[in-house]
């Protein structure tokens, strides 16, 4: 499985330095006029953007943003459009958003946003079709600083997802006919709670969300918390702890493996678990490919296993709980930023018998560069979690699971107007 572990490394690699978009080559703002280059902390930039996924193949395009100066107030937008070179069509992302300043003495801030996203999710070569999506979602938000903690900030705010995807239609006798179009729609109520500090920082995120399809309605509560303790230079203990219930709509399909829904609870934030399409993953159904190792590290349960859609373990179709803890090891180099983490989760399963709880987890080391670029190597696991390890990666190189989340740099970039390398 030697091949396997290199064609992760490259892929990885080749995604995070041609773009600077990625991980930030200072080279490729050096290549720019200067005058355009001294203007991009403040205002504008326009970079080329490389992108890959398995159902669209290798994509080229450019990533064009604007943000306000300091004051905070004001318009803000990104726009990447991209052309898939091996199959003709435009997908892309834009992100917009208005600031209007409530009170500047007391850092008041209403924001009204929208966004719009567009890739394939499925491919079906036989039928020659694809699957793709869209999703459009217009939200508003209020933030403030608490007074009596500068550092303090929180974010009340409310998000209209609508879905509408491709799905293949078929005749009686089991052939293709055509494509067609379903849809759904989330209303997606949040808080969130952060503090920063110079040794440490916290997040607190609460969020409701209520699904509407033809066929199901669902309501889905989760919590989020992480917190960072600094210590040496450049070094920190992390800790983050997930949980998440269904209080009406509960699945109760009886099995091993819990079917995936629109509102299901995965302790493995995957392409095919991101139902309501939040980030953004080189293969979201693919099967025997190295790209269906990418987790997410800032959604869910974030459990660093590459099992894939076929091996639906960790999910939940009740309630689900996962804690992860993670430290830097002291005393190497920036350049070899090496983590020591364990992943334990417990969710419930629905049997014959009803709802029974499970437990698993996984421990490892991180070669990671930030929340949204790494490489993780399990070696420690809980015994189911080992048994499907050997059906689908006997391997240790098959095991490796990476995170390439570049949903997380757009939500920072929204944030602070800083592009990567401007940290």
């Amino acid at each position: 499985m030697m091949y396997r572990f290199l064609h992760l490394l490259a892929c990885v690699f080749c995604l995070a330095w041609i773009s600077p978009v990625v991980c930030g080559s200072n080279s490729a703002v050096y290549a720019l006029p200067s005058s355009y280059a001294d203007s991009l902390p403040g205002k504008s930039f326009l970079l080329p953007l490389p992108a890959y996924n398995v159902q669209d193949g290798w994509m080229a395009g450019l990533v064009a943003g604007y943000s306000p100066d300091k004051s905070g107030g004001g318009f803000r937008c990104l726009v990447a459009p991209l052309l898939s070179l091996q199959k003709p069509n435009l997908n892309g992302i834009a992100e917009c958003s208005y600031t209007v300043i409530l009170d500047s003495a007391q850092s008041r801030y209403l924001v009204y946003s929208t966004g719009i996203k567009r890739f394939h999710y499925n491919a079906r070569p036989q039928w020659e079709y694809r699957l793709g999506y869209m999703r459009i979602d217009p939200g508003i938000a209020l933030k403030w600083h608490h007074p009596n903690d500068d550092q303090l900030t929180s974010v009340l705010q409310a998000k209209l997802l609508y879905i509408l995807e491709d799905v293949p239609l078929f005749s009686p006798q089991g052939q293709f006919l055509d494509l067609g179009k379903t849809a759904f729609t989330m209303l997606r109520l949040q808080y969130n709670r952060q503090r920063s500090r110079d040794m440490s920082d916290a997040a607190i995120r609460v969020r409701a969300e209520f699904l509407h399809s033809s066929y199901e309605n669902k309501v889905r509560l989760s919590f989020l918390t992480s917190h960072a303790y600094k210590y040496l230079a450049m070094k920190a203990l992390r800790f983050r702890w997930y949980g998440a219930w269904i209080p009406y709509g509960a699945s109760t399909y009886a099995g091993f493996f819990q079917p995936y829904n629109r509102a299901s609870i995965s302790l493995m934030s995957q392409g095919f678990t991101d139902a309501a399409y939040d980030g953004l993953f080189m293969a979201r159904a693919a099967q025997g490919t190295m790209q269906r190792s990418q987790v997410n590290l800032n959604q869910e349960g974030a459990f660093r296993t590459p099992l894939g859609s076929a091996y639906q373990y960790g999910i939940s179709n009740l309630l689900a709980s996962s804690i992860h803890v993670s430290a830097d090891i002291p005393f190497l180099p920036s350049w070899l930023p090496l983590e020591v983490y364990t992943d334990y989760g417990i969710w419930y399963r629905y049997e014959k018998s009803g709802w029974r709880p499970n437990a698993m987890f996984n421990a490892g080391v991180s070669l990671r560069y930030s929340d949204w670029l790494a490489i993780h190597f399990p070696f420690v696991f809980s015994e189911e979690l080992g048994e499907l390890y050997k059906d689908a990666h006997p391997s240790v190189f098959s095991r490796l699971s990476f995170t390439v989340d570049l949903q997380h740099w757009i939500e920072k970039w929204k944030e602070s107007g800083r592009l990567p390398w401007q940290y």
